[in-house]
C-alpha cells in the first residue's frame, strides 16, 4: 500500500460497490435471522421457510456502544480459531502504518466502525459485509463470502442506484475519486466532460454523474443507446482512467469448508 494513501482515501474507494454488494445482500437475505459459529468461521443466515445458507465469515472486530470504542478482531481477545482472523490480520500487515488500521482499540467516532469495515474491504477485495448485535450494545462485523454475493454484469439502473447509494451520507468524502475507482472495479469506461460531468460508458447507455461546487454528487441520469466506444467520441470531454495500481486481483481470505 502506498505511503501516501489515508484510511478516507481507502473508504472513498470501496463504498460505491461496497453499497452494490450490501444490496445484493439485502435482497438475499434482509429479513432472515443469523447466526455464527466462530469454530468454523460459518455464519447462517436461515429465512421464513427454514432454509439457511451457510457463508464462509470472516472477523473483523466489534464495536461497543458502551465503552465507545472499536477493537480489532486481530487482538483476539475472545481467543477464536486463526482462520476466521486471516482478513482481519491481513489489513493489519497491509495498512498497519495508518493508525486506524494498526491500533488494536480506538475510540469510536462517527462512522469509524463502518469506514474502518470499509477499508478491509479494500485492502481484502472482498464487498459484502455483515454487523450483527451480540451483547451489551456490542456490535460484531464480519466480511462474508458466498457465490450468491457475486455481483451480476452491471446495468445502467443498477449503476445509478449504486452510485447514488454509495455516495449518500458523510462517509464518502472525495465523490469524484469513489465513481472512478467504483468505474476502473467495475471495468467500465469513464469520461470527464468540460462542466464537470463524469459519463460510464455502457454497450448499452450511458450513465451521467453531475457535481456541485463542492465536487459532491448531486444528480444521476442514465441514457439508453448512447454507446461510447468503437471510434466513437465522448462527449465534450477526456477519458478519464482511475489510477488501480493500488488494488491488486482479489485473493482468496476464507478457508474452505472440507465436505
Amino acid at each position: 500500500m502506498s505511503d501516501s494513501i489515508t484510511l478516507q482515501d481507502l473508504v472513498d474507494d470501496v463504498a460505491i460497490v461496497s453499497a452494490e454488494a450490501q444490496g445484493r445482500l439485502t435482497d438475499l437475505h434482509g429479513g432472515d435471522s443469523w447466526a455464527v459459529d466462530m469454530a468454523v468461521g460459518i455464519l447462517t443466515f436461515r429465512g421464513p421457510t427454514g432454509v439457511g445458507t451457510d457463508c464462509e465469515a470472516q472477523f473483523l472486530g466489534s464495536s461497543a456502544q458502551g465503552s465507545g470504542t472499536w477493537l480489532w478482531g486481530w487482538e483476539n481477545v475472545n481467543g477464536f480459531p486463526a482462520s476466521v482472523l486471516v482478513a482481519a490480520r491481513h489489513v493489519r500487515a497491509v495498512g498497519g502504518a495508518l493508525p486506524e488500521l494498526g491500533s488494536a482499540r480506538l475510540p469510536l467516532t462517527e462512522d469509524l466502525d463502518l469506514k474502518l469495515v470499509l477499508a478491509a474491504k479494500a485492502l481484502t477485495h472482498t464487498f459484502t459485509h455483515y454487523q450483527g448485535s451480540v451483547r451489551g450494545g456490542t456490535t460484531a462485523w464480519f466480511l462474508l463470502d458466498h457465490p450468491s454475493f457475486a455481483l451480476s454484469p452491471p446495468t445502467l439502473e443498477g449503476v445509478a442506484r449504486a452510485i447514488k447509494e454509495g455516495t449518500e451520507g458523510t462517509v464518502v468524502a472525495d465523490h469524484r475519486r469513489a465513481v472512478a475507482a467504483y468505474a476502473a472495479r467495475r471495468g467500465l469506461t469513464m469520461s470527464a466532460a468540460s462542466d464537470g460531468t463524469l459519463s460510464i460508458h455502457m454497450n448499452d447507455g450511458v450513465v451521467s454523474v453531475q457535481f456541485d461546487e463542492e465536487d459532491r454528487v448531486v444528480d444521476v441520469d442514465t441514457a439508453v443507446g448512447r454507446v461510447f466506444g468503437s471510434g466513437q467520441e465522448s462527449e465534450g470531454g477526456d477519458e478519464w482512467e482511475y489510477d488501480d495500481s493500488e488494488h491488486p486481483q482479489r485473493r482468496s481470505w476464507f478457508r474452505r469448508r472440507q465436505h
